[in-house]
């Protein structure tokens, strides 16, 4: 049986990110995408997965070890679609 990777991240990890949706937003905004609704809807989506992931990783911080199992596994997940999603809105601008 395949053991699928986890990946958790960290509060740096976060506030990369953060920055990088922010450096891929002006970004855009210097660019002249022709598919921009597209490039919106993709950027709509890596936004709402990072407030996912911030708002998990808050319900980490406050649940019992039990709990907080659980919800690392969503936060994993939620991590690598995120990453997924802004790869994705990344293409946009290449």
């Amino acid at each position: 049986m395949r053991q699928e990777y986890k990946e958790t991240p960290t509060a740096q990890d976060l506030k990369d990110m953060n920055t990088r949706i922010s450096a891929l937003r002006e970004r855009a905004k210097k660019s002249k995408i022709e598919a921009k609704e597209s490039f919106e809807t993709q950027m709509k989506a890596v936004e709402d997965q990072y407030e996912l992931i911030v708002a998990k990783m808050n319900q980490v911080s406050t649940k019992a070890t039990k709990a907080g199992d659980e919800v690392k596994g969503g936060i994993s997940t939620a991590w690598m679609n995120l990453k997924s999603s802004f790869d994705r809105a990344s293409k946009y601008l290449h």
